[in-house]
Parts: C-alpha cells; structure tokens; sequence
C-alpha cells in the first residue's frame, strides 16, 4: 500500500481517475496538489514504484496519454486549462480557455485520447462543450475545425469507443448519456443519441465498441 503524507510520499490526494499507458505505467492527476504521477508496477511482484512526474498544474483533475511519437500525458484542469507533458514531466504546451484560439475548456472535468493517437478531446463542464484537438507528431495539440463542439453542462466523464468512432459523455447533473460519431478524417463530432439515466457519473465502452457502461444511482446500465 501507498499512502500520501506516508514515507515522503505526494500526489495521491483527491485522485479522481487512473488509468495505465502501454508498458504497465499507472499514472493519475491530483487537483489538490496540482500534480501529475507515474508509477511503474512490477507484474512480478505487483508492488509499484514511482511518484509526482509533474508539479505546478493547478486543477488538474483528469489525465490520457499517448505513445505515438514519444509519450505525452495530457492533464485537463478545471481551471480552463490543458497541459501537455513529455515523459521527463517537462511542460512542452499549455492552452487555457478564451487564449489563443482556444474555447470550450472551462471548468475542464474530462480528457479523453482517441485509439489510433490522432486526436485529444476534452470536456469543459462549465462552458457545456467539448473541445477538439488534432495531435501532431510531436505530441502538441491544435484545435479541429469546428471545434468546440455543443454538449452538456456540468457533465461527469468522456470515454471514446476501442474503434475510435464513438465518443460518450456522462452527466450526473442531467442524468443524461450522450453520445457522439467521431469522423476519422477530421475528428469532428456529431450527436447520435442521447439517454435518461439518473446520476450517471462515469461511462466506459465495451471492447467490441458496441455498448456504454455507465455507472450512476447505484447501478450499472449497459446501453447500445
């Protein structure tokens, strides 16, 4: 067990969110410390080594990563912020709601990566929108034409389909499931559905790509 505050150990408070990149690293955003982790598990022992990757990203609350062309993590913070982080934790760009062309980022709750790497989608909770970015090979973000896209405010959680043509956004607060076609060309959504599902707060596809998983009022729903 790790545990924050113990052993010189930070990072671990307030986590939301985790999720491991190729190579069975485990990584994590904290708002309340403003950091970025990483640890290495051993699939041996399955203890885990590591630790803060990145200080200074006040807000941060969700994290993805990509392999493509080096390893970049992508840290959302619900100030309006975006950050993108190399493997060394080093700050390579940071864009911030209403800058610079950039929109639909506020409140920032949720980053998602699609499959193949192309794009980066996050969810601005407090503008209602979903903002598109393409990734170039150096792993920074540009935004996609027509982008921010129109969504729900206040919302929970995005996940992206295993086959990269879905996008799904969970919204407690409307007790809404809403769905979206990604185009695999421009990375543009559309809206293909929307479901009543009290309290949905997270929502995860099944490998087949088919079928959302959501989680909400104390049940799981699977929807096709």
């Amino acid at each position: 067990e790790i545990r924050d505050g113990v052993a010189s150990v930070t990072g671990l408070a307030d986590v939301r969110r985790l999720a491991f990149r190729p190579g069975g690293i485990l990584y994590f955003a904290s708002p309340s410390t403003g950091t970025l982790s990483a640890y290495q598990r051993d699939a041996v022992m399955s203890t885990l080594t590591g630790g803060v990757l990145t200080e200074g990203l006040s807000g941060a609350v969700d994290a993805a990563a990509a392999t493509t062309g080096g390893t970049h993590y992508y840290v959302a913070s619900e100030l309006g912020a975006l950050f993108v982080i190399d493997a060394f934790g080093e700050v390579v760009q940071s864009l911030s709601d209403g800058f610079g062309g950039i929109d639909g980022i506020g409140g920032a709750a949720a980053v998602v990566v699609t499959p193949d790497e192309g794009f980066v989608y996050v969810y601005g909770a407090s503008d209602g929108q979903i903002a598109g970015f393409a990734r170039a090979g150096d792993g920074t973000l540009a935004p996609i034409a027509g982008s921010p896209f129109e969504a729900r405010f206040d919302g929970d959680a995005l996940a992206v389909s295993p086959d990269g043509r879905f996008l799904a956004l969970a919204c407690a607060a409307c007790d809404e499931l809403r769905t979206f076609s990604i185009d695999a060309v421009t990375g543009a959504l559309a809206v293909t559905g929307a479901a009543t599902v009290a309290d949905v707060r997270d929502v995860a596809f099944a490998d087949d790509g088919r079928r959302a998983i959501v989680a909400g009022d104390g049940r799981l729903g699977v929807f096709d």
